[in-house]
C-alpha cells in the first residue's frame, strides 16, 4: 500500500530539497472529518441561540401584548395614567443625559482651561 509521506528538513544540497527524515504526512480525510465536525458543532451552536433569541422575542411580544390588554381593559383613566407614566420617564431620561452631558462638558472646560494656563494646547 502506498503511503503519503513528506519530508521534514528541508536542506538546500539535497535535490529533492529536504532530508531523508520521512514521516507520514495527515491524511486529508482526518482533516476533512475534523472541519465536518467542526462545521456541525457550530451550527448546531447557532441553532440553539436563534430559537433562543426567537422564544425571546415571541415571549417580550406576548408580555407586550397582555400588558396592552390589560390597559385597554382598565378604562380611559388608566391609559391616561399609563401614558402619563410614559411621558414622565421619557422626560426624566432626557433630564438625566442633559445632565450628563452638562457634567461631562463642565470638566471639559475646566480641562482645557488647564492646559492653556500651562501653555499646552488641548
Amino acid at each position: 500500500r502506498q503511503e503519503p509521506m513528506i519530508r521534514t528538513m528541508p536542506v538546500s544540497w539535497c535535490a529533492t530539497g529536504a532530508t531523508d527524515t520521512w514521516r507520514r504526512r495527515a491524511p486529508r480525510k482526518e482533516l476533512h472529518d475534523e472541519l465536518m465536525a467542526s462545521y456541525w458543532r457550530e451550527k448546531k451552536d447557532f441553532e440553539k441561540h436563534r430559537v433562543s433569541l426567537r422564544k425571546n422575542l415571541v415571549m417580550t411580544l406576548n408580555n407586550n401584548e397582555r400588558e396592552r390588554a390589560q390597559i385597554i381593559q382598565g378604562g380611559n383613566s388608566t391609559i391616561g395614567k399609563f401614558s402619563l407614566d410614559k411621558v414622565n420617564s421619557l422626560k426624566d431620561s432626557k433630564k438625566s443625559e442633559k445632565e450628563r452631558s452638562s457634567y461631562q462638558n463642565k470638566y471639559k472646560e475646566e480641562y482645557e482651561e488647564k492646559l492653556k494656563a500651562e501653555g499646552a494646547r488641548p
